[in-house]
């Protein structure tokens, strides 16, 4: 398990996770670019390893094939940007 219990987990707000296939997983959160409107991973993404997968089913988060991309917060725009624009 990621050393963190359920509760501070869901707290966290992870919703889908990716498997990296070399026994390591990243968790995250998806928001949606307030530039492009693409979804974006949100900020604040924890790693762990594919022995954490059960748990995340467990707590109804989503599997992704791939990392999608990063969100951030552009000055230029006033808003969140992410990397498929480069906002």
């Amino acid at each position: 398990m990621i050393g963190i219990s359920s509760i501070a987990f869901k707290k966290m707000g992870f919703t889908h996770y990716v498997n990296h296939g070399n026994g390591q997983t990243s968790c995250f959160a998806m928001e949606i670019c307030e530039n492009c409107g693409e979804q974006i991973q949100a900020a604040n993404g924890i790693g762990g390893s594919a022995s954490d997968i059960p748990f995340y089913k467990l707590n109804n988060m989503i599997g992704v094939s791939e990392l999608p991309a990063e969100g951030y917060y552009s000055d230029d725009l006033g808003g969140e940007a992410c990397n498929n624009c480069n906002g």
